[in-house]
């Protein structure tokens, strides 16, 4: 898999855990890392920050899920083109996903790899032989 330099990222996932995971293996690679912890911080960063080139959303959040976020996201003219990868372990949240009109749905647990090409095919990324 090739670096991603300069590539900005946001992850917004509430699991401590998985989130630093997903940082570090996303940092690793090149990426540039923002984080937040539920749809709410989420908005309030793409009010307040330059917007990332991609964003990593989880669907089970306290506060703001993932499709309330993204009602809001699509609905601000400049949010709505930023690509979407939603993350869920429930398979009900994925149905949910469907009619989100998102691109990627990765089902959790997923593995690095998976991560890596699904973000590296998102972003126009030549990937690896």
């Amino acid at each position: 898999m090739s670096l991603s330099p300069g590539i900005d990222v946001l992850v917004i996932e509430d699991d401590a855990d998985i989130r630093d995971v997903i940082v570090l293996v996303l940092a690793e690679t090149g990426y540039r890392v923002a984080t937040d912890a539920n749809g709410l911080a989420g908005l309030d960063y793409l009010r307040c920050r330059p917007l990332p080139r991609l964003i990593l959303l989880d669907l089970a959040m306290p506060v703001m899920d993932g499709v309330t976020f993204l009602v809001a996201k699509q609905s601000v003219s400049i949010w709505a083109p930023v690509p979407v990868v939603l993350m869920s372990a429930s398979h009900e949240r994925r149905v949910e996903a469907a009619f989100a009109t998102v691109e990627v749905f990765l089902a959790k647990p997923f593995g690095t790899d998976r991560l890596l090409t699904t973000l590296a095919g998102m972003i126009g990324e030549p990937q690896a032989a």
